[in-house]
């Protein structure tokens, strides 16, 4: 739910696994995020295999720790994110359309399609503008490894594939009407900012943040964007047939991650995990410059060192907190929060808000606002209170703290004690 309304942005991937998890395991934090874990831990072995084949051993293997040790990446997989679910439909995009010709290859690649559109929504598409640039332009050098007229009935029978994620939206359209579509143009285009604050957001959350969250990895990003914009320009004059199969894969790497870029910044809300697609095609040009930067002097444990590194970091996260602070409020909060509410306040009655954040109906971060929060997991509706307006007197209810600076809540409560700053907190009067 969106408030009251039906919540129609996010298809159910995500929330069916996490459901079976449930069922498998119990209501609890590992459950609700088994499978964001299990697809983290599958993004990373195809970024190690696509980068091993196409860019070289080490290369594949720099590609994948550089991905696991991405502070967006790893925190997405670590929690219950769709991110997790669009990222291994992209990649699982990428393997197609970089494979040689194998009668599994447009199954894979409708089924990626499949899995992204299902897990995140249309940003799951990607992969059909990626694959027209690529086999627009393997056609027109001659490559012997597209023959139209030998795989357009196999490529045509796969397609049918995506039946499944129409047959999703025309369930949502026979039981909500158009009212659907127009929801999905409303989160792209509802709320823009002007031009300038606009650019000022993109510069923080796709620059800025960037910079600091994979600063290790920034120089080496650099130097393979840089080389495959050089590589890309000089496929021409290169010889046969290397130049058109390091040109076509660049180009493809270089569009996903302007493709990326582009619309994410088009949103009205930005977010960093936005940029998470554009993740392993970074990762692979980065880690082609830290192979050549080292000789490709790979140890031979590494391979087996990767793959236990990713599992204990997605494993041991569930248990052991991140060294970054999370968006998350916990499984045993939810319900301490729940217990507290039926017991002091009325079936449905509303919930108060103490917070210094200033209230926008339309405001741009509309898919994360408190007020879905607290539909979502309290079934209540938020009053909001400017902690000014109190004026020394206390509530004489249970009520709701969000406060984004932790300073600026020490000051309104200095008794309060909060693990971090974007936690959703429930106080009572007494506390």
């Amino acid at each position: 739910m969106h408030g009251s309304a039906p919540y129609v942005l996010k298809p159910p991937l995500m929330i069916w696994l996490t459901s079976a998890a449930y069922s498998a395991f119990g209501v609890n934090s590992f459950a609700a995020t088994f499978f964001s874990r299990l697809f983290g831990v599958l993004c990373i072995v195809l970024t190690i295999t696509i980068g091993r084949r196409f860019f070289g051993k080490a290369a594949g293997w720099w590609a994948g720790l550089i991905l696991l040790t991405t502070n967006p990446f790893l925190t997405n997989a670590t929690n219950f994110r769709m991110e997790t679910g669009l990222l291994l439909g992209i990649l699982l995009g990428f393997y197609a359309l970089f494979a040689s010709r194998n009668w599994w290859r447009p199954w894979l690649f409708f089924a990626s399609i499949v899995i992204g559109v299902m897990a995140k929504g249309p940003p799951g598409l990607l992969p059909i503008l990626l694959g027209i640039v690529y086999f627009a332009n393997s056609r027109r050098s001659g490559h012997p490894w597209i023959t139209w007229d030998q795989t357009t009935r196999r490529w045509a029978m796969a397609a049918l594939l995506l039946i499944l994620p129409a047959a999703w939206y025309l369930y949502l359209e026979h039981h909500l009407g158009p009212a659907v579509y127009r929801e999905l143009v409303a989160d792209a285009l509802t709320g823009q900012r002007p031009l300038i604050e606009q650019l000022a957001s993109v510069w923080e959350h796709y620059v800025l943040r960037p910079l600091l969250r994979i600063a290790e990895w920034v120089i080496p990003t650099a130097a393979g964007l840089w080389a495959a914009a050089r590589t890309l320009a000089a496929g021409r004059s290169l010889p046969r047939p290397a130049a058109h199969r390091r040109r076509r894969v660049y180009l493809v790497l270089l569009l996903s991650i302007a493709l990326t870029f582009l619309i994410a910044s088009a949103k009205p809300a930005h977010r960093l995990r936005y940029l998470l697609p554009a993740a392993p095609a970074m990762s692979w040009l980065a880690g082609r410059e830290m192979a050549r930067w080292t000789r490709a002097r790979v140890p031979v444990w590494l391979s087996g060192a990767m793959l236990l590194l990713s599992v204990i970091a997605f494993g041991l996260s569930q248990w052991a907190p991140l060294p970054w602070p999370t968006s998350f409020t916990t499984h045993d909060d939810i319900v301490r929060m729940h217990e507290i509410l039926d017991r002091e306040l009325p079936a449905g009655a509303p919930v108060a808000l103490v917070t210094r954040e200033p209230v926008k109906p339309n405001r741009w971060g509309r898919q994360w606002s408190e007020m879905d929060w607290a539909t979502f997991y309290l079934g209540r509706e938020l009053v909001y209170v400017d902690p000014d307006s109190l004026e020394g007197r206390k509530l004489d209810r249970p009520f709701l703290l969000c406060f984004k600076d932790r300073q600026q809540l020490m000051q309104v409560l200095p008794a309060t004690r909060i693990a971090h700053s974007t936690i959703m907190d429930l106080m009572r009067p007494e506390e």
